[in-house]
């Protein structure tokens, strides 16, 4: 029996992204060098792209929140199965948080007012079908996954030029999926982020103004995504579809 060696990986000399991108790719390896050595009845790899909806929830203050509510959401990933019940993914996912408003910046200049957040993380995955056992019938062609994880965000402020906001971000989602072929599936995913130190609205404009003692606030916003799913691998199924013992 092969043994496998778990190597301490030292990220504390890292910068924040740096070493946000390190946990997540040797997380991810680890994890998938453990599962390598089960029996591969089944492949385990996919790829996903998907657009859609984002929703401000908070903070919302001087904005109207449907006025930043629109059709400007992208996100791709790619996702391991160590098992039909559970996995995990890491993503990458842009948001641009606009309506046209224009005023001035800080230094008078008249600006779009908008936002843009890149989003970067990992999350766990649970086929929620396998795992609780539903009906043959139904999960033949539909599945349900529930994920959910942490990552980082980069929020760029049209306000400030130049201007990053970085953000420490949880993430939790439910995704009805629907097979189409043994390499494709569509899916929907209800999405919420929670931006646990939001310096900047979604209009670019300064939560915190001079003078303030206040130094940021907890952010959130959800999304509706859909999207496709390409499953990668040369067995007849994938880990979602696969209900063999």
């Amino acid at each position: 029996m092969k043994h496998i060696r778990l190597t301490k990986i030292n990220l504390f000399g890292l910068g924040r992204k740096q070493g946000l991108f390190a946990l997540c790719i040797s997380t991810f390896l680890m994890f998938s060098s453990a599962s390598a050595q089960a029996l591969k009845d089944y492949n385990r790899f996919s790829f996903e792209i998907s657009g859609g909806i984002h929703i401000p929830v908070t903070p919302t203050d001087g904005i109207n929140d449907s006025d930043y509510t629109g059709f400007k959401q992208f996100q791709a990933g790619a996702r391991y199965m160590f098992n039909p019940k559970i996995g995990a993914k890491v993503f990458i996912a842009t948001n641009r948080f606009d309506n046209g408003d224009r005023g001035p910046d800080v230094y008078g200049n008249e600006i779009d007012y908008h936002n843009t957040f890149t989003r970067i993380g990992i999350e766990a995955v649970t086929n929620l079908g396998d795992l609780l056992n539903m009906s043959p019938r139904f999960t033949e062609k539909n599945g349900i996954l529930l994920h959910g994880g942490t990552g980082l965000t980069y929020s760029s402020p049209s306000q400030v030029s130049g201007k990053v906001d970085r953000m420490g971000i949880l993430v939790f989602g439910i995704t009805p999926q629907r097979k189409l072929s043994r390499s494709f599936a569509i899916f929907a995913d209800l999405i919420y982020v929670a931006n646990l130190k939001q310096h900047y609205g979604y209009n670019g404009v300064s939560l915190t103004p001079a003078g303030s003692s206040m130094k940021a606030v907890v952010g959130g916003f959800m999304s509706v995504n859909f999207g496709l799913t390409y499953y990668i691998g040369t067995n007849d199924e994938h880990a979602d579809w696969y209900w063999g013992n």
